[in-house]
């Protein structure tokens, strides 16, 4: 997969980086506790930027983060939470390419699938999915 292009961080992720960095330089230990300043900086960050970008920013664990960010928290400019689809229709033409996407599949048989793809021909997604949903049981 191609690489995706990393947008510079906004000045505040930026200076959350640099407090996350020297924290780290200056640490007793690799096994010490992040401080809950820091924590709580990260959560906050978290319901502006998104939990994804600023977990990456500074070098969290996204779960971690994920859990410390209550769903409610989250500011309207914030990433949204995907609904759950039961089914979507993908009109497949020939040459027809995809824009970057996620694609999560669940078969009858309970086997799930997640695909994430920056630039796929259609059809190909199209064959990957149906051979996980004709797939025996």
């Amino acid at each position: 997969m191609a690489s995706q292009s990393t947008a510079p961080l906004p000045p505040r992720l930026t200076k959350l980086r640099q407090r996350f960095e020297k924290w780290r330089a200056e640490r007793k230990s690799a096994t010490e506790r992040i401080p809950d300043p820091l924590w709580d900086a990260a959560v906050k960050a978290a319901t502006k930027f998104g939990v994804y970008r600023t977990a990456r920013a500074v070098r969290l664990d996204y779960m971690k983060l994920k859990n410390r960010v209550s769903p409610t928290e989250t500011s309207d400019d914030a990433p949204a939470t995907p609904q759950q689809a039961s089914f979507v229709e993908v009109s497949v033409t020939p040459d027809s390419r995809l824009p970057p996407c996620t694609v999560e599949v669940e078969a009858p048989s309970g086997v799930k699938l997640r695909l994430e793809f920056s630039d796929v021909d259609a059809a190909v997604l199209e064959s990957v999915v149906r051979s996980l949903l004709d797939a025996p049981r």
